[in-house]
């Protein structure tokens, strides 16, 4: 265990705080005086001030200002909440990459599971890919840009859309399928179309390309 230390804590929950993350373990420290790694073996709550960002994992590793891994992890974010199986945090590309099954949901989009993620901290923007689903609106599709900013779901590739109260199903039955949904406030159906602005593919596709 060279240049391992182990740190005991007095209570089940014990915060520390640093330049820009508040930590809480819920047991062991597991701290690698050579790599500057943590290891919070029991899991805990991370709060990245900076970010604006929660999250909390049943097992978390992180180096302050470098990166955040963690499993079974829970994160809140600007209005936006998701679990993944894996979670890995990068500080320098502001990206968090979720992995092995999640959930995500944000102000005008409910019930969504898919099998991985991406998401943009600076921009808010996330990219979901692999058997997505949501029951608000009802979508199914292999790959959605989310940007909550401008209040837009972007698919790319096959999908299903349907709206039960105006009683429409869309197909996009062809891997280079687009629709766009702009979801409208307060309850309001979403408006749909499957010809996407050439300025909104251009601003949001470079994005799902990294996914």
């Amino acid at each position: 265990m060279k240049g391992i230390l182990l740190v005991p804590l007095a209570a089940l929950l014990m915060s520390a705080q640093f330049a820009a993350f508040t930590v809480s373990s819920k047991g062991v420290q597991q701290v690698d005086l050579a790599t500057g790694v943590t290891t919070l073996m029991q899991g805990g709550v991370i709060t990245d001030n900076r970010n604006h960002l929660t999250l909390e994992g049943g097992y978390i590793q992180y180096k302050e200002g470098v990166f955040i891994k963690a499993k079974a992890a829970e994160m809140h974010s600007n209005g936006v909440s998701f679990t993944a199986a894996v979670l890995d945090y990068q500080d320098a590309a502001d990206t968090v990459r979720l992995t092995g099954g999640l959930t995500y949901a944000n102000s005008s989009l409910k019930g969504v599971k898919a099998q991985e993620g991406l998401l943009y901290l600076k921009t808010g923007i996330a990219v979901l890919h692999g058997r997505v689903r949501s029951l608000d609106p009802l979508l199914h599709a292999e790959k959605v840009v989310v940007d909550a900013d401008h209040n837009q779901i972007l698919v790319l590739g096959r999908f299903s859309y349907k709206d039960p109260k105006l009683g429409i199903t869309l197909n996009g039955n062809t891997a280079d399928a687009t629709l766009l949904l702009t979801m409208e406030p307060g309850g309001k159906l979403p408006e749909f179309t499957s010809r996407v602005p050439k300025a909104v593919l251009v601003r949001l596709t470079p994005y799902a390309a990294k996914l």
